[in-house]
């Protein structure tokens, strides 16, 4: 995600544990690799705050969303063109792959 965000001139900023928010990815990585990932919108603007969603309705909140994409897409087609790499992901989340894929 870093290497293709980057390729596209996102900047990713460094991981923090807020313990805002939770999800059903801890889930769904029980058996797949899962990645949540983020790409800012703007610099400090807090989810579910009136800033926020001034920031997501903006043109850079667009752009945000085509960028993500581009990475998302850039991803996949890394996974496609190199099947050693869904393998290495398989082996290091440590299941019977085999039953589930």
């Amino acid at each position: 995600f870093k290497t293709h965000a980057e390729r596209i001139g996102r900047e990713i900023p460094p991981h923090t544990n807020s313990g805002t928010g939770s999800t059903d990815a801890g889930n769904v990585s029980q058996v797949l690799p899962t990645l949540h990932a983020y790409l800012q919108i703007d610099n400090g603007a807090r989810p579910h705050t009136a800033e926020f969603a001034t920031a997501a309705k903006s043109t850079l909140g667009d752009q945000t969303v085509l960028d993500g994409a581009k990475v998302m897409a850039s991803m996949a087609a890394e996974l496609l063109t190199q099947p050693e790499l869904v393998m290495q992901a398989k082996q290091e989340q440590g299941f019977a792959w085999d039953s589930f894929i």
